[in-house]
């Protein structure tokens, strides 16, 4: 026989395969892994009930059934804690028959139907129970010693003949279901077998319109209702706090509902909040220091400055010149000479432009208060409302933090984002999303991602609901501080350069302060950033040019191991061969203003009223027919048609009745000097 050893070089030996422990000795660590306290494990088939945390002495909500024939097993869990789970035992990879494996499920739901039947049976005994109970209590008095440590009053709580402060937690339909019982030193103990999952109790009414509040325990609660005089709701848990908001939702689906979050160390309160703020659309308040609202309250701290935003008190509608002046004529840029505080704008672009690119760059300048394309800005707090995809939003703003070597926390402060749209335009959405957005305002700048996103209007070539949302945007900005607004707006269909206006036509257009508008040639990588002619109160500026930066996150790879790319923005250059004049004016533009100033030169006049420069239309074709460059009167007439659409879509002259008037914007700007030795009339056609 071969001598292994030399092969192997030494003694060699089977492995020795591990003998499993006892299934009773897997089932209690099971157990203990799940956070709860062992009990001593009996395989017999039947429900066994046992303390399921040393806090509590007479806490019976733990409950098992084990079996020791077939497949070892053992299903357990805790009524509290909405624990459930099945282990079934090692036995050293023994392999089950299909009839142990269908004896096994069979188990596990007739031990699960046995573990339901019984928390029905408890709760049965411990409604009727908790009736008598809370029947036969007395009302309590502000000095039961928990109520005066607290600082609060007994809105209704009851005293058990021992002394303990007795709470009730109702069902949506107002049956009792339990009682929490709370001793001098704050101990507190639920009415053994009763329901308290989902279950509430309310302080206060509902008998004016307005917010309501949602609270873990009795003492916050208390301290919320006396502080804002609103109802509170108790919830008596964290965990319970994303069943009683969806109850309330389901009860009130307009209702204003907001949670206040405790701010603990294991961070278990305000992660339920965040739950149920996400999933039933609460606003949520979170401490700004370790504790609870009645600890931020018994700290001195002013609780109803955080709970309730301050109302901006509107001014009176008609008043006399002399207050109407008093109010300042200031403007106060964000960005030098473009976007001013109070304004509203449109940026309209077709897609693949870089609008929210552009804008997160814009953001991130002006909240650090840095020159944005050569231009200064004034350090702001920035608001981005992110409608369309805040996962979207998040990459872009990380991979350009880290190409500009920034991190978040030089920002922290400074911008704020939104996780979800709401309906600008929808009185009840605004008003909600206001009186939460204050809590980290004034803001100096806001950017709406987009405007259509932010809008219950069906159609956004809709002219009216476009009007509409306009007027909601600036009813938006009044309590946010009136920030400088930039709304992201799309164009209309086949819009061109020369016509990029927002949808929603002359009523949306009419509604904003100015016009900004984004544009890349097909192929190009840069973007242009330009106002434009037809509305832009204020300065006109040269065109701006942004990069569109394709990059990879440094880091980050998606499901199949790829990196995860997207588009930032970078200042840039004009491109080579730009369809620009060097004066910053669409190309054609300079040769348009051209011929109208040869035209009223020929034949124009000062028309009255405005006494604005006005040239006849008819006459005006006939000095072109005469005297135009083109070589055919058919290319004349073609060029005259083009040179006046170019002119009325930059806000150079407009159409009236017999002809065209020069803008008085484009007199102080574009004609300043100009026309001076012309005759003055009134309204005629020729």
């Amino acid at each position: 026989m071969a001598d292994l050893s030399k092969i192997l070089g030494g003694p060699w030996s089977p492995p020795v395969s591990p003998v499993p422990q006892a299934p009773e000795i897997q089932f209690a660590e099971a157990i203990r892994r799940a956070g709860l306290e062992v009990p001593e494990i009996i395989l017999d088939g039947k429900i066994h009930r046992f303390r399921s945390t040393e806090s509590k002495k007479f806490d019976r909500s733990g409950w098992y059934v084990g079996h020791a024939d077939g497949i070892p097993c053992i299903t357990f869990g805790c009524w509290k804690q909405d624990i459930t789970q099945t282990v079934k035992a090692d036995m050293g990879g023994k392999k089950w028959t299909p009839a142990e494996e269908m004896a096994h499920i069979a188990r596990v739901a007739a031990a699960k139907k046995q573990r339901d039947a019984e928390i029905e049976r408890d709760r049965s005994v411990a409604a009727s129970t908790v009736e008598t109970i809370w029947a036969g209590g007395v009302q309590a008095s502000p000095e039961h010693p928990y109520l005066k440590r607290k600082g609060v009053e007994p809105h209704g709580a009851r005293v058990t003949g021992d002394g303990r402060l007795m709470l009730p937690l109702f069902s949506p339909d107002g049956e009792l279901s339990s009682l929490q019982y709370i001793d001098e030193a704050g101990g507190k103990l639920y009415h053994s077998g009763g329901q308290t999952g989902g279950m509430y109790w309310m302080l206060g009414t509902l008998d004016q319109p307005g917010v309501m509040y949602i609270a873990e325990g009795f003492a916050t609660a208390a301290t919320i209702h006396q502080v804002t005089n609103r109802p509170c709701i108790v919830a008596y848990s964290a965990s319970n706090l994303v069943p009683v908001t969806g109850s309330l939702r389901e009860q009130m689906p307009v209702q204003e509902l907001v949670i206040v979050a405790d701010n603990d160390e294991s961070g278990i309160g305000q992660r339920y909040a965040e739950q149920a703020s996400a999933k039933y659309g609460a606003r949520m308040i979170v401490m700004p220091t370790k504790g609870d609202a009645n600890d931020y309250a018994q700290a001195g701290n002013d609780l109803k400055d955080l709970l309730v935003p301050q109302r901006v008190e509107a001014l009176a509608n008609v008043v006399p010149i002399s207050e109407f002046m008093s109010e300042g004529v200031g403007v106060s840029y964000v960005w030098q000479h473009i976007l001013a505080r109070g304004w509203l704008y449109a940026m309209t672009a077709n897609p693949g432009s870089g609008k929210t690119s552009v804008s997160l760059y814009m953001a991130v300048m002006t909240a650090l208060g840095k020159p944005l394309i050569g231009k200064k800005t004034m350090p702001c707090k920035v608001l981005f409302l992110c409608g369309e995809n805040p996962q979207d939003v998040r990459l872009r703003m990380e991979v350009m933090l880290i190409e500009m070597g920034l991190s978040v926390d030089a920002l922290h402060g400074r911008i704020y984002f939104t996780r979800r749209p709401f309906a600008i335009d929808d009185g009840l959405q605004l008003a909600r999303f206001a009186s939460e957005a204050v809590a980290h305002g004034p803001y100096d700048l806001m950017f709406i991602d987009t405007g259509p996103a932010h809008s219950n209007a069906d159609d956004e070539n809709d002219n009216r609901a476009m009007h509409a949302l306009a007027i909601a945007m600036r009813e938006l900005m009044a309590p946010l501080g009136m920030p400088c607004t930039i709304a992201l707006m799309h164009p209309s269909k086949g819009a061109t350069k020369e016509s990029l206006l927002p949808r929603g036509g002359s009523a949306f257009v009419g509604s904003i302060d100015g016009c900004l508008c984004l544009w890349r040639e097909s192929g190009e990588t840069t973007t242009e950033l330009f106002a434009h002619g037809q509305k832009f109160r204020g300065r006109h500026f040269d065109p701006m040019y942004f990069d569109l930066k394709p990059v990879n996150h440094p880091t980050a790879l998606d499901n199949f191991g790829d990196p995860i790319g997207t588009v930032i923005a970078t200042p840039g250059d004009k491109p080579e061969g730009d369809q620009e004049s060097s004066a910053g004016l669409p190309k054609g533009l300079p040769e348009a203003i051209a011929m109208l100033e040869d035209a009223i030169e020929a034949c124009g006049y000062n028309r009255a009223p405005e006494n604005l420069p006005f040239v006849c239309a008819e006459t005006w074709n006939d000095h072109e027919e005469k005297n135009g460059q083109h070589a055919t009167p058919a290319n004349r007439r073609q060029a005259l048609s083009r040179a006046r659409k170019k002119l009325k879509d930059n806000g150079i002259m407009r159409e009236v009745q017999g002809g065209y008037q020069v803008t008085e914007h484009a007199m102080s700007t574009v004609f300043a000097g100009c026309f001076m030795g012309l005759k003055s009339y009134g309204n005629r056609s020729a």
